[in-house]
């Protein structure tokens, strides 16, 4: 900002300190005297005004305030405690933060925990009637329908040719199966 801005910048810190009561006694009567004749300067010291006094008067206000015995107890004992090491908890103590904490985790929320936990029930059901029902060995499987083991006794296959063949001549490379359309294919029905 310009000094044309503000041209009450120079006075700003010591109408603060004026409210304040910190103000040296020579310089009070030049800030009165521009008090009196700049509105801006004015209406800043009535703000601080405003808000000091209540800040003044915090002891008349809050004489009557005073801490519970309870409090003033608690204040000791965290006094006292201050200077000591640090105790590790007991089995039973922790056994109850254990117990606090899941009461507070658990407990406002219960009725989604419940449903969270029956969803997971539902799903796992499901899930265990979904696996011992499919077969998991491959002896029940069509091999065949594996590209795996196609893949697999291609590879078998490939090698025992080099084993048997014992000649450095490259063999072909294998041929890749090319599926085919379904019109193609030949349905073999069982009738039993």
């Amino acid at each position: 900002m310009k000094a044309s801005d503000r041209p009450c910048e120079q006075y700003e810190e010591s109408v603060c300190l004026l409210v304040a009561g910190a103000l040296p006694e020579s310089e009070k009567p030049a800030i009165e005297q521009h008090l009196a004749v700049c509105f801006a300067c004015r209406n800043y010291h009535a703000e601080l005004v405003s808000m000091a006094t209540p800040l003044m008067n915090w002891e008349k206000d809050f004489a009557h305030v005073e801490p519970s015995p309870a409090a003033v107890r608690r204040w000791e004992q965290a006094i006292e405690n201050a200077d000591k090491p640090a105790r590790v908890l007991s089995t039973t103590a922790s056994r109850q933060n254990w117990r606090d904490w899941l009461r507070d985790l658990i407990w406002p929320h219960r009725r989604a925990w419940a449903g969270m936990v029956a969803l997971w029930l539902v799903l796992g059901g499901i899930n265990f009637g979904l696996v011992n029902s499919q077969p998991r060995t491959v002896a029940h499987r069509n091999a065949s329908s594996l590209p795996m083991m196609q893949a697999l006794e291609e590879q078998r296959r490939l090698l025992a040719e080099l084993i048997l063949t014992g000649n450095d001549q490259p063999t072909e490379p294998p041929r890749r199966d090319v599926p085919r359309p379904r019109s193609e294919i030949l349905t073999r029905w069982k009738v039993s």
